[in-house]
């Protein structure tokens, strides 16, 4: 306590001397923060877009710039020493735009933009400003380059975005249940009275399994956040032998995450400290990263080869499975 004390008094004492001396506290805070700072044609350090330092009496030229957005120039007065000198401002970015299409196989994949959710695919955009994007549709970032007055177009495909790739030590396939789809017939079947089961490559779920987990790709920006979990799922195998309706019964991702991530997103533009944007960038890190695992599940599944289909009474009839998928990093 003690020492805080004496502290405090120092600090004082250092202040009150350079107050004698003329000197004034300059204070600049500017967004984006990565842009440069210029005071009198020599660039300055700054943390995180701001700028505190304790400077002599007298005028001063700052520059503040980044390409893409329109630069500031302007002049400071400092003849108050008993004051600190604010200046906050605010790049604003340069309109030059581009349009862009994206589409993905299957459809009604999240997609997000340079960190912004942006909706469902198939989508088009008719205003995107000039320059490099990032461009995540099933948890996966793509590189897209606008170009002025041209528009862009991007696919993305299973087949195209993961490569089969195992990961053992992350991706814990868990046992499954099923049950019959009753269709419309004379008498309703109970699914535990199904005499003749669907088969995956001449065995049971337990072969689909090996396979799913063969295709599993753990997506980057929830394997970087730290996000795992259970993602349960349910799918048809269809009389063809065909799997269809592929969901999400109970995911990692909430049902109002959308709402949360539009909300975080929000806060994050006009979050004032950098605790403050650390803090919301982690949860909105968090929610994407959950919704990725999500996503993730559902592709490798929908991606499934046929089955032979189960039989009652010698009739194929579609089965739904419940497949649960955890996701656990080691």
């Amino acid at each position: 306590m003690k020492r805080f004390a004496l502290l405090s008094i120092l600090f004082t004492l250092l202040t009150a001397n350079a107050y004698a001396q003329g000197k004034q506290f300059l204070y600049i805070e500017f967004t984006p923060a990565d842009a440069t700072l210029e005071i009198n044609g020599e660039i300055q350090e700054t943390q995180n877009g701001v700028f505190e330092k304790l400077i002599p009496l007298g005028v001063y030229k700052y520059r503040i710039y980044k390409d893409g957005y329109n630069e500031i120039n302007s002049a400071i007065i400092m003849v108050n020493r008993n004051e600190t000198y604010r200046v906050i401002t605010q790049l604003e970015a340069t309109h030059v735009y581009g349009s862009l299409i994206i589409k993905s196989t299957p459809s009604n994949q999240d997609i997000f933009i340079d960190g912004s959710y942006m909706g469902a695919t198939p989508k088009y955009i008719p205003e995107i400003i000039v320059g490099e994007h990032k461009v995540e549709v099933f948890g996966i970032t793509h590189i897209v380059n606008i170009e002025e007055g041209v528009e862009s177009e991007l696919i993305a495909s299973p087949a195209t975005i993961a490569s089969p790739a195992t990961i053992m030590d992350e991706i814990i396939i868990m046992d499954y249940r099923e049950e019959v789809v009753e269709e419309v017939v004379e008498e309703a079947i109970p699914f535990q009275l199904v005499e003749e089961k669907p088969s995956f490559n001449g065995g049971d779920a337990n072969e689909f399994s090996k396979w799913v987990n063969q295709r599993l790709v753990y997506p980057e920006i929830a394997k970087e956040n730290g996000v795992q979990g259970r993602v349960t799922l349910q799918f048809t195998v269809e009389k063809d032998g065909s799997v269809s309706m592929v969901k999400v019964l109970r995911g990692l991702a909430g049902s109002d995450d959308k709402e949360k991530l539009y909300a975080a997103q929000s806060k994050l533009r006009f979050a004032t400290t950098p605790e403050e944007r650390l803090k919301i960038q982690a949860e909105i890190d968090d929610l994407k990263g959950r919704a990725a695992l999500d996503q993730e599940a559902v592709r490798v599944v929908s991606m499934s080869p046929k089955w032979t289909p189960g039989k009652q009474r010698d009739r194929a009839v579609p089965v739904t499975y419940t497949f649960p998928v955890i996701f656990q990093l080691r």
